[in-house]
């Protein structure tokens, strides 16, 4: 392929040639030292017009007088290319299972939706157009679709930080065409002790004492069944949360706050004490004995560590059984948390139980129970009273 001849035009750094097809184009030529004082060349062509050219050299200029020479360097990396980047360098300060949350999240929607997009032309409009709007049309529930955008804000905000971007313009998103979950994810009191008496029925062993442990400690799932007995404290009644277990095997809590000590009630005190003779028993009955270093909750049947779907079926088969409400692992903890905020108990004291924090608490786990509300409503009665004499 013969090499395009550039022709000058009156304007310093914009030039013409003929394309392939024998049309005319225009193209800029910039020469610049960057950060380091490195001596660079920017290069653009494909413009149809000499006014066009001139008006992208001029925002090249720009930006270069500003100091965002990276963002100049950078100019042709794809969303798809920055996410890459991105993540692998955060693949080891992350935890396992955020780098495979944000990884999915990438491959199953940022990449085939807009990864294709030059970074630097991304806006709020772009987002809302090519990903939002798809997403909703495919039938994702809005918290889903908010999390798949933070995801990708905090590559965009990433790319700021680095200096690719001049500033985030995605900031800006619409997502109240995305319908609302309706199902509700968390138990009442009654519902509750209910749903545990039923497991309880069902078996007394393994699936009672895991629901019932979720249930009276508001864990994640993850960290119970990373458990050892060398994590709970009979004598103080206390559970140490130090690791969890997740589809990337054995690693530290979700976050720092993660590593938390929970105190214990009586009762479930009381539960993990005859779970603990019962699996003495059963390891006995393999020829095995067990050690401190054990796992805490074992299979029925095998006496090995329980799955990682393990709590989802026995929620399911106690659900189905009994023809009760149906609830996810963690609606057991937005039960826990819903229950405590209701009868009283402070925020703060709520959020390290749960090993997040306070704001988190507010917004995604507390939820207004019928009597409650009935309640407060009733204590206007005393205001009302004193009017009325």
């Amino acid at each position: 392929m013969p090499r395009v001849k550039y022709h000058k035009t009156k304007k310093d750094g914009i030039y013409w040639y003929r394309d392939s097809k024998g049309n005319k184009k225009y193209a800029f030529r910039y020469k610049y030292y960057d950060r380091f004082n490195k001596r660079r060349e920017k290069t653009k062509s494909n413009f149809d017009s000499e006014k066009e050219a001139e008006r992208a050299l001029i925002e090249i200029k720009a930006n270069i007088l500003d100091g965002n020479d990276r963002y100049v360097e950078n100019d042709h990396l794809t969303v798809a290319q920055w996410i890459e980047i991105w993540m692998e360098s955060k693949k080891n300060i992350w935890r396992p299972n955020t780098y495979v949350h944000y990884l999915e999240t990438y491959e199953n929607h940022l990449k085939p939706l807009i990864g294709h997009y030059k970074i630097k032309k991304i806006t709020s409009m772009t987002v809302q157009r090519e990903l939002v709007d798809v997403l909703v049309q495919k039938g994702l529930k809005r918290v889903t679709i908010e999390g798949i955008c933070r995801t990708l804000m905090s590559a965009i905000n990433a790319a700021v930080s680095e200096e690719i971007l001049p500033r985030n313009r995605c900031k800006k998103l619409d997502f109240s065409a995305a319908p609302i979950s309706t199902r509700e994810n968390y138990y009442t009191e009654e519902e509750l002790a209910k749903f545990l008496e039923c497991a309880k029925e069902n078996d007394p062993y393994t699936r009672y004492t895991t629901l019932f442990t979720l249930a009276m400690t508001g864990m994640r799932k993850g960290e119970l069944m990373a458990l050892t007995w060398n994590d709970i404290d009979f004598n103080k009644k206390m559970i140490s949360i130090t690791k969890a277990r997740t589809r990337s095997g054995l690693g530290p809590p979700k976050s720092d706050n993660g590593y938390r000590v929970i105190p214990m009630n009586e009762e479930l005190a009381k539960q993990i004490k005859r779970y603990r003779t019962w699996c003495i028993q059963k390891k006995w009955s393999k020829g095995e004995s067990l050690t401190e270093s054990d796992y805490v909750f074992i299979t029925t049947k095998g006496a090995r560590p329980i799955g990682l779907t393990y709590i989802e079926d026995a929620i399911d088969y106690i659900c189905e059984k009994y023809q009760l409400k149906r609830i996810g692992p963690h609606g057991l903890r937005h039960t826990f948390t819903s229950m405590l905020i209701a009868k009283g108990v402070p925020a703060k004291t709520v959020a390290y139980l749960l090993g997040d924090d306070i704001n988190t608490v507010n917004k995604f786990y507390t939820h207004s129970y019928k009597n409650v509300e009935i309640e407060a409503v009733q204590l206007l009665n005393e205001v009302v009273a004193k009017v009325s004499e």
